[in-house]
């Protein structure tokens, strides 16, 4: 829950801003402009269905990510498993790098 005034971040279980006394918003926090982060990309993918599959687990954790395909498998929406010579990247912000590796190394190893 965040303060839509002072942008002060409460646990779930609280409703009201003590310094505003206004409602609070259920969002994420407040993150930088997009071209404030420095995005780096992960081990690259076999294919699209990977690439979704980890960002799909990136999510869960609360890793903000992008994918990026190759440009004929985006062309033509190709979604398969693995395709000879297609790769894809998944992007995510330099400080969560790490974690995201684990996470990537679980899933496809």
């Amino acid at each position: 829950m965040i303060c839509p005034e002072c942008l002060t971040e409460y646990i779930k279980e609280t409703d009201v801003c003590a310094d505003c006394k206004v409602s609070l918003v259920d969002a994420e926090p407040i993150n930088l402009p997009l071209n404030e982060v420095n995005w780096v990309a992960l081990a690259p993918l076999a294919g699209k269905v990977y690439a979704d599959m980890v960002s799909e687990a990136l999510d869960n954790a609360n890793i903000p990510n992008y994918i990026k395909s190759d440009w004929a498998e985006s062309a033509f929406s190709i979604e398969a498993v693995r395709m000879a010579g297609m790769t894809v990247k998944l992007f995510v912000p330099e400080e969560h790098k790490d974690a995201a590796e684990q996470i990537l190394h679980d899933i496809v190893g």
